[in-house]
Parts: C-alpha cells; sequence; structure tokens
C-alpha cells in the first residue's frame, strides 16, 4: 500500500523533533522556556526593582482529567496482514481484487457483530471487501468512539485516549460554539499550566495517560485536542529542535507553544500567540491536515495573554520577548 506523503512527512518532523528534544533535555539547552525577571535598571517595562526572581501570576489548580478506562473483553485479535487506519475500520490488504485490474488491492470493511458501547466493546466476526464484495472471517475487538458514534476505534489504546480527551473537552467546556478560538486556547493553555509536567513523553497517549510531556507532546496532544472541538491546529518546528503548534485565530494562521517549562524551572503560565517559546517558528509548518503552510501564511504579530484573557504589554526582543504581568513585573524570555 502506497504510504500518504502527508503521514510520511509528518513522522519525519516528529522523529526530527523528538531526536532534537530529547537531546536538549539530557544536555541542558541554552534555551530558557522560564521567565526572567527584569529588574528598573534593565527594562522599562519594569515598575519595581527585585534583587530575586519572582514568579508571574500564578493560575489556580484544576483537577487531573479521569484515567477511566473502557472495559476490555477477555480475548481480542487481528489479521497480522492487516494495516488499519487510524480513527476507521478499514483494512487494506495486498493482492489481485478483481481479475481484470491486477492493480486494485483489497478493501475490506469491519462488521460488526455486537456493537460498542460507552461501557462495552463491540465484536467484529466479519469483512467484506468494499470493492468485490469477498467476505472473510475475523474476531475483532472494537471499542466505543465518542466523536463519531457511527464509528468505532479498534483499539483499547485509542479508544482510551478517546475517552481522556472527551474528558478534558467536557471538563473545560471546549465544545461550546459560543466560545471564541482565543477562549478555548486559553482555557486548554491553563489546562496545560495545571495539569502537564515536563517530562520526555512525547505521544498524545502518553501525555493523557502519565499528564508528563516535551515539547513534542505538547504540541501534538494540543493539536489532538482542539482540532477536535473546532480550532484549527497545525504542528511547526522552528530549526531549534523544538515543536509548538501553528493555529487559526479568527481565520488566520499565527504561532503559540503548550509546553510548561522544563524541569527544575518555573511554568510559562501565559498565552502567547506569534512566536513559540523558542522563537518565531520560521522552519516547517504544516495545518490539521498535514499540508505545509507557506511562511507568509502564519502570523508573528506578537500577542502576551494571562490565563485569565488580559492582554499584557509585551515586545519581541533580539533575543526572545518580553512583557509586563497584571503586577507590573517585567519578564523576559530567551529564545
Amino acid at each position: 500500500m502506497k504510504k500518504n506523503i502527508k503521514s510520511i512527512i509528518a513522522a519525519m518532523l516528529a522523529a526530527v523533533c523528538l531526536a532534537g528534544c530529547s537531546s536538549n533535555d539530557s544536555s541542558g539547552s541554552s534555551y530558557s522556556y522560564a521567565p526572567q525577571s527584569v529588574n528598573s535598571q534593565e527594562s522599562s517595562y519594569s515598575t519595581e526593582s527585585s534583587s530575586a526572581v519572582s514568579s508571574p501570576e500564578s493560575s489556580s489548580s484544576s483537577s487531573a482529567v479521569s484515567s477511566s478506562k473502557p472495559v476490555q473483553s477477555s480475548s481480542s485479535s487481528s489479521s497480522s496482514s492487516s494495516s488499519s487506519k487510524y480513527g476507521n475500520l478499514d483494512l487494506h490488504y495486498s493482492g489481485d481484487c478483481t481479475p481484470d485490474d491486477p492493480n486494485t488491492r483489497h478493501n475490506f470493511k469491519l462488521v460488526p457483530s455486537v456493537a460498542a458501547t460507552k461501557d462495552t466493546p463491540g465484536r467484529v466476526q466479519k469483512m467484506v471487501c468494499t470493492v468485490c464484495g469477498e467476505e472473510e472471517e475475523i474476531t475483532y475487538d472494537c471499542f466505543y468512539n465518542y466523536y463519531d458514534e457511527t464509528a468505532t476505534f479498534n483499539s483499547l489504546m485509542s479508544a482510551e485516549q478517546d475517552l481522556w480527551v472527551h474528558q478534558i473537552i467536557e471538563e473545560l467546556d471546549l465544545d461550546n460554539e459560543n466560545k471564541t478560538d482565543l477562549e478555548k486556547l486559553l482555557l486548554l493553555r491553563k489546562w496545560f499550566v495545571d495539569n502537564i509536567e515536563y517530562d520526555i513523553t512525547h505521544d498524545t497517549y502518553g501525555v493523557l495517560e502519565t499528564h508528563k510531556a516535551n515539547c513534542t507532546g505538547c504540541a501534538y496532544t494540543a493539536k489532538y485536542i482542539l482540532n477536535k472541538c473546532g480550532v484549527e491546529t497545525g504542528l511547526c518546528s522552528d530549526g531549534n529542535n523544538h515543536m509548538a503548534n501553528v493555529v487559526k485565530v479568527n481565520g488566520k494562521w499565527t504561532y503559540t507553544d503548550f509546553v510548561t517549562g522544563a524541569a527544575g524551572q518555573r511554568k510559562s503560565n501565559i498565552l502567547v500567540l506569534g512566536t513559540s517559546f523558542h522563537g518565531p517558528g520560521y522552519g516547517s509548518r504544516f495545518d490539521n491536515e498535514g499540508n505545509s503552510l507557506d511562511r507568509s501564511e502564519v502570523s508573528t504579530e506578537l500577542h502576551v495573554y494571562a490565563l485569565d484573557g488580559t492582554e499584557l504589554k509585551a515586545n519581541l526582543t533580539d533575543d526572545g520577548f518580553t512583557y509586563v504581568d497584571k503586577n507590573g513585573q517585567g519578564w523576559k524570555y530567551v529564545f
């Protein structure tokens, strides 16, 4: 089966970024996730001088997402010769499907004999080729899909991930059509700050299971959640071994970053649009469907928000950006 070129690009980007993030995590990167206090002699943004580094305004803690899991049935098996497309139940097999077209492959669709519910898995015992109608017997467990009740997941891991995302979206009311894209970004950013600790976890399932994530884990998890609740979100790598996100706010793409801070550093409890914490993100950019975005399509106009939605005074500098918190304290981020 020919692999989709977009999947290949996304996989390569993730692999490169993961290697870079892991390297930076272990060797001590020169990049700073945490804000540095700016005293009155160094910047006009500060109203008071201070010899100690003070922390930015902190947000109140929210409860972690529930780790309850769907029930798994006692037996589950699948054909080892098949490969499943994520999010549906189409199975593709090599080999001739019709005698008049030897290049056509079987495209088997699983037919459930028992429907999956929120509490119990379903069972598939037959699959039918959508091209030629050929049938094959199979024993396969399938699991409930919260976002498409007409389909089911074919692995417990995918179903668990879908359940956890569903719980987060319900907890934060992210699927409320009356909420703006910015309001959804602020709510999810606060959830990351309150719930995610910096670690090397880089895949969405691992992040939601452990509540630990590096830059790659934060970027993929934010993309997965936001796309489920109507905010178009993609990925970007700024060329400095870091991964962040591009998001579409008010119809325009811009950069943002959901990473919560490296080990031992204060959490970055602000929402930044127009840059990631490692720079404006001029490297590779992909939209929510994996299409490459041109640099001109992504805004670098800087906006910094407290997590209650208050926009803060902010400026880009040669090596980072500065902002003033609600208490008048100046902060600087170094890329």
